[in-house]
C-alpha cells in the first residue's frame, strides 16, 4: 500500500526493525539500570520517529546518543543527570542549526578524534558489560558467554535483528529462573515535566555533553547527511545540516523535559534500515507507531519483560554493541591517526573520564598539526643558492 510518498508493505515493516539491534540494548539498559521512565522513553522515540519520517520521507533512524548512553550506563548516572544532558544537547543543537556555525566546528573534530571517542565509548560499554557478566559467578559467565556466541555467530543475519532473538531468549530464561536484572523501583506513572538542578547540569556538561558533541557533529549530522544523499540522491533534498540539527534539538528538549533518553540520527542506523528493505518514511511511521502504542498502552507489561532480562544477557548485548563501536577505528589508515585514536581511548579508560581523553586528543592533534606545518614551511624555504643567485 502507498499513501503519497510513504509505502506500507512487508519491506517497509522489515526495514523499520533494522536498527533495533542498537536501539534496544541501550534503551533497555537505560530503563533497567539507570531508572528512566519507559513511558517517557517510548514516547520520545515514537514521536521522533514519526515526525522524522513525515518530514524527510525517508527511513531516517532514531537512536540513543551513544556516548551519553554508554557513559550514563557505565558510570551509573541518575535520570536527573541524563535529563540535564538531553536538555543541554537540545539547546546546543538548536544553536548549531544557525548558518555558519557547523562548518568551523566540523574541522576541529577530525576523523581520528571522532574514532577515538567511539573507541572510548566501546571500551566503556565492554568494561561495564564484563562487570555484569560476572555478577553471579560461573552461571552468569556461561549465560553471558552463550549470548555472546549467538550474537557473533549470527551477526550477518539479514532477516531479523539478532538482538531481538537474544532478548527473547533472555526473557524466557528470566521467566523460568526468576533471574531478571535491573531496578525494581522504576516509575511507570504519568509523564511529569521536570527541570534538573544546577548540580545535575554541571555534571551532565562535563561527563556527557563534551564527549557527545563531536560524535553528534561527525556522525549524526555530517555522516548522516552524506549517507542519505548517497542512498537517495533525488529524494534527500530535505536532509540538510540545519534541518538535522534543528530536528535533533527539538527531540532532545522533549526527551529532557519528560525524562526520556537523549536521541540522535546516525549513518549506521540509516544503513541498517536501508539494508533490511526500508525505502520511504513509511518505515519510520510503522516503528514510531509501535513505540507510541507501547508508551500509551503497554509500558508496564514491557517494563516487566525488560526486568525479566537477566543481567548477563543484557551484558552480552552491551558487549556486542561496544565491540562493534571499537571496530570503527579500522577505518584509520595513517599511523598518527591511529595513535591519536588509541591515545584518546586509553586516557579515557585510565582516567574514567571521556572528556579528559577528548581534551588530550585535541591538544595532541594541535601539536601534531603545528609540527607538520613547521616542517612544511622549512621545506618551502628557498635554498641558499637561490637566494644568492644574481
Amino acid at each position: 500500500m502507498r499513501i503519497g510518498p510513504y509505502k506500507f508493505d512487508h519491506w517497509e515493516l522489515a526495514g523499520s526493525l533494522g536498527d533495533l539491534g542498537v536501539l534496544l540494548p541501550l534503551m533497555i539498559a537505560l530503563i533497567t539500570i539507570n531508572g528512566l521512565n519507559p513511558v517517557a522513553v517510548f514516547l520520545a522515540v515514537g514521536l521522533t520517529y514519526i515526525v522524522t519520517g513525515l518530514y524527510y520521507r525517508l527511513p531516517m533512524p532514531v537512536q540513543p546518543m551513544k556516548a551519553m548512553s554508554a557513559l550514563a550506563i557505565g558510570l551509573g548516572l541518575g535520570k536527573e543527570t541524563i535529563a540535564a544532558g538531553g536538555l543541554l544537547m537540545g539547546v546546543l543543537l538548536l544553536l548549531l542549526s544557525f548558518p555558519g556555525i557547523l562548518t568551523p566546528l566540523s574541522k576541529l573534530f577530525s576523523r581520528p578524534i571522532i574514532r577515538g571517542i567511539q573507541l572510548s565509548v566501546g571500551l566503556i560499554l565492554i568494561k561495564r558489560a564484563l562487570g555484569f557478566i560476572s555478577v553471579d559467578g560461573w552461571s552468569s559467565i556461561i549465560m553471558g558467554g552463550g549470548g555472546l556466541i549467538v550474537l557473533f555467530l549470527l551477526r550477518d543475519n539479514r532477516r531479523l535483528p539478532i538482538s531481538l532473538l537474544v532478548i527473547g531468549f533472555g526473557v524466557v530464561i528470566g521467566f523460568f529462573t526468576l533471574r531478571g536484572g535491573g531496578k525494581g523501583n522504576i516509575d511507570v506513572g504519568s509523564l511529569l515535566l521536570s527541570f534538573p538542578s544546577l548540580k545535575h547540569f554541571q555534571m551532565a556538561f562535563l561527563l556527557l555533553v563534551i564527549p557527545q558533541l563531536p560524535l553528534t557533529i561527525g556522525n549524526a549530522l555530517m555522516a548522516a547527511r552524506e549517507t542519505a544523499h548517497q542512498y537517495f540522491p533525488e529524494q534527500a533534498r530535505r536532509v540538510t545540516l540545519p534541518a538535522l540539527s534543528r530536528g535533533m534539538g527539538l527531540a532532545n528538549l522533549l526527551a529532557g523535559f519528560t525524562g526520556g533518553m537523549p536521541l540522535c540520527h546516525g549513518s549506521g542506523g540509516l544503513t541498517a534500515h536501508y539494508r533490511f528493505g526500508a525505502r520511504t518514511g513509511g518505515a519510520n511511521i510503522i516503528i514510531g507507531s509501535l513505540f507510541l502504542l507501547g508508551s500509551i498502552f503497554f509500558a508496564r507489561p514491557l517494563l516487566r519483560l525488560f526486568l525479566l532480562l537477566p543481567l548477563p544477557i543484557l551484558a552480552a548485548l552491551l558487549f556486542y554493541v561496544g565491540f562493534q563501536h571499537c571496530l570503527l577505528i579500522r577505518g584509520l589508515k595513517k599511523g598518527t591517526d591511529l595513535f591519536l585514536a588509541l591515545l584518546i581511548g586509553s586516557v579515557a579508560i585510565l582516567s574514567r573520564n571521556l572528556a579528559i581523553g577528548f581534551g588530550v586528543g585535541i591538544v595532541v592533534q594541535y601539536l601534531v598539526s603545528k609540527r607538520r606545518q613547521k616542517k612544511s614551511d622549512i621545506c618551502n624555504l628557498p635554498s641558499l643558492k637561490e637566494k644568492t643567485r644574481p
